[in-house]
């Protein structure tokens, strides 16, 4: 049992690997589209070339300095020990040797210092030029942000705008309901009539409302989906749009709103209504007839 289990475990893997493998294929098109579209690859390419290849040579030169001195004073250590090894002298070769090792002792003096104050000034050296790799990626990473922002609002701008026309209702001096039109300034997409019609479920505006426009939609309906076919636009809305506490004159003013909305539209001729889906012959308790198409001559006032 154990072994069969392992070897379905590892099959298991193996399946769900190339699984990965064949979607990443498939789809090796579209995720190179939006590394492109994104320009992420921004982010892995290298920039400044020339800079950077200057700042490694120099590193490399620093680098090759130290190697060499560190090679000298192997060298210098190597010869130190020699002389320790060597046989006793007679007092002559003695003092030969003393003075040979106090000059060597001098030069040797004279020579550390110098060989501190450059290795010192080598790794200065290597500092700054790792500062200046730091503050030059930084520098671009700021300039690209700064380039990221100033495309922003030039790709607001470029936004086209259109102007629709959404109906409202209104009550004028003699208590009576009275249907509106009022203009708004949306962006244009490919879906105008999706777009005037959430506009129109959205209510009325501060400024609107100010000038006496009302929506008697009910304010938690919400559009599902909209087709047009032969002129017919299916307007398929949420559940929430039977319930309207205002009476016929609301259930009948609401239908007026959407179907007049809709009809502003040189495709649209007519609107069936369909709630979460489903065609039905009446709307609300009143029992408003919306089994069939309305038109704009659907309502006489």
């Amino acid at each position: 049992m154990g072994k069969k289990n392992t070897s379905l475990g590892c099959f298991f893997w193996l399946a769900f690997i190339l699984l990965i493998a064949l979607l990443f294929f498939i789809n090796k098109d579209n995720i190179a589209r939006v590394f492109e579209n994104t320009n992420a690859m921004s982010i892995f390419q290298k920039k400044e070339p020339q800079q950077e290849k200057e700042i490694e040579a120099d590193l490399q030169g620093i680098q090759n300095e130290i190697e060499k001195i560190r090679a000298a004073e192997k060298a210098e250590e190597a010869s130190e020990k020699k002389t320790e090894i060597k046989p006793e002298e007679t007092p002559n070769q003695a003092q030969k040797t003393e003075k040979k090792d106090s000059g060597e002792e001098k030069t040797q003096k004279d020579t550390k210092p110098k060989e501190e104050k450059k290795i010192a000034s080598q790794k200065s050296n290597e500092k700054t030029a790792k500062t200046e790799v730091q503050s030059v990626k930084k520098t671009q990473e700021n300039k690209n942000k700064e380039e990221s922002k100033k495309e922003e609002p030039k790709l607001e701008q470029k936004k086209e705008k259109r102007n629709y026309k959404v109906y409202l209702a209104k009550i004028d001096s003699d208590g009576k309901l009275v249907r509106k039109a009022v203009m708004r300034q949306l962006i244009k997409t490919d879906s105008p009539l999706t777009d005037a019609i959430q506009s129109l479920l959205q209510g009325p505006t501060t400024e609107e409302a100010k000038q006496g426009f009302r929506s008697f939609i009910p304010p938690d309906t919400k559009l599902l989906s909209i087709e047009v076919k032969n002129g017919v636009a299916e307007v398929n809305i949420s559940e929430d749009f039977q319930f309207n506490r205002y009476g016929i004159e609301a259930y009948q003013a609401q239908l007026e709103q959407i179907v007049f909305t809709a009809c502003e539209f040189s495709t649209v001729s007519s609107v069936q209504f369909l709630i979460n889906g489903k065609k039905k012959e009446y709307l609300g308790a009143e029992g408003i007839w919306i089994g069939s198409p309305l038109s704009v001559n659907s309502f006489v006032r």
